[in-house]
Protein backbone atom coordinates (compact mmCIF):
# COMPACT_ATOMS: atom_id res chain seq x y z
CA UNK A 1 0.00 0.00 0.00
CA UNK A 2 0.93 3.57 -0.38
CA UNK A 3 0.59 6.19 1.96
CA UNK A 4 -1.15 8.71 0.32
CA UNK A 5 -1.90 12.12 2.49
CA UNK A 6 -5.64 12.12 4.06
CA UNK A 7 -7.31 15.27 2.19
CA UNK A 8 -10.46 14.34 4.17
CA UNK A 9 -9.34 14.91 7.55
CA UNK A 10 -7.16 18.02 6.70
CA UNK A 11 -9.97 19.43 5.42
CA UNK A 12 -11.71 18.41 8.71
CA UNK A 13 -8.99 20.45 10.85
CA UNK A 14 -9.44 22.87 8.81
CA UNK A 15 -12.76 23.25 9.26
CA UNK A 16 -12.50 22.73 13.16
CA UNK A 17 -10.58 25.30 14.22
CA UNK A 18 -12.75 27.69 11.81
CA UNK A 19 -15.36 26.44 13.62
CA UNK A 20 -13.51 27.14 17.03
CA UNK A 21 -12.24 30.57 15.77
CA UNK A 22 -16.00 31.54 15.18
CA UNK A 23 -17.39 30.52 18.21
CA UNK A 24 -14.80 31.94 20.41
CA UNK A 25 -15.48 35.35 18.32
CA UNK A 26 -18.92 34.55 18.83
CA UNK A 27 -18.55 34.56 22.68
CA UNK A 28 -16.36 37.47 23.23
CA UNK A 29 -18.75 39.67 20.81
CA UNK A 30 -21.84 38.33 23.11
CA UNK A 31 -19.41 39.28 26.42
CA UNK A 32 -18.70 42.24 25.35
CA UNK A 33 -22.64 42.73 24.75
CA UNK A 34 -23.38 41.95 27.76
CA UNK A 35 -20.91 43.80 29.74
CA UNK A 36 -22.04 47.24 27.87
CA UNK A 37 -25.45 46.32 29.11
CA UNK A 38 -24.54 45.55 32.52
CA UNK A 39 -23.14 49.30 33.09
CA UNK A 40 -25.71 50.55 31.18
CA UNK A 41 -28.12 49.19 33.76
CA UNK A 42 -25.86 49.95 37.04
CA UNK A 43 -25.31 53.61 35.93
CA UNK A 44 -28.99 54.19 35.15
CA UNK A 45 -29.38 52.64 39.11
CA UNK A 46 -26.92 55.12 39.86
CA UNK A 47 -27.80 58.05 38.36
CA UNK A 48 -31.81 57.15 40.16
CA UNK A 49 -30.06 56.70 43.55
CA UNK A 50 -28.43 60.26 42.93
CA UNK A 51 -31.45 62.15 42.08
CA UNK A 52 -33.75 60.04 45.02
CA UNK A 53 -30.74 61.08 47.61
CA UNK A 54 -31.01 64.73 46.17
CA UNK A 55 -34.44 65.07 46.62
CA UNK A 56 -34.69 63.53 49.87
CA UNK A 57 -31.73 66.79 50.68
CA UNK A 58 -33.86 69.04 48.94
CA UNK A 59 -37.75 68.04 50.89
CA UNK A 60 -35.30 67.59 54.67
CA UNK A 61 -34.10 71.53 53.83
CA UNK A 62 -37.44 72.35 53.40
CA UNK A 63 -38.75 70.77 56.29
CA UNK A 64 -35.62 72.44 58.43
CA UNK A 65 -36.14 75.80 56.85
CA UNK A 66 -40.10 75.65 57.68
CA UNK A 67 -39.29 74.48 61.29
CA UNK A 68 -36.60 77.05 61.58
CA UNK A 69 -39.34 79.75 60.56
CA UNK A 70 -41.77 78.61 62.40
CA UNK A 71 -39.06 78.53 65.52
CA UNK A 72 -38.12 82.01 64.72
CA UNK A 73 -41.73 83.15 64.81
CA UNK A 74 -42.66 81.35 67.80
CA UNK A 75 -39.13 83.29 69.29
CA UNK A 76 -40.68 86.91 68.19
CA UNK A 77 -44.18 86.32 69.14
CA UNK A 78 -42.79 85.81 73.08
CA UNK A 79 -40.16 88.92 72.49
CA UNK A 80 -43.44 91.19 71.41
CA UNK A 81 -45.21 89.64 74.52
CA UNK A 82 -42.53 90.57 77.25
CA UNK A 83 -42.23 93.71 75.70
CA UNK A 84 -45.87 94.43 75.53
CA UNK A 85 -45.71 93.07 79.64
CA UNK A 86 -42.61 95.32 80.50
CA UNK A 87 -44.29 98.24 79.09
CA UNK A 88 -47.64 97.59 80.38
CA UNK A 89 -45.69 96.94 84.07
CA UNK A 90 -43.76 100.03 83.44
CA UNK A 91 -46.67 102.68 82.70
CA UNK A 92 -48.17 101.12 85.84
CA UNK A 93 -45.42 102.00 88.25
CA UNK A 94 -43.84 105.14 87.05
CA UNK A 95 -47.05 106.56 85.99
CA UNK A 96 -46.24 106.83 82.35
Amino acid sequence: MIDAPDHAAQERGNRSAGAWLFVALLGIALSVVAGMMSYGYTTAQAEQRFADVVDYVATQSLSYDAFNSAYTTKNLIRVMEIAGETARYGARRFGG
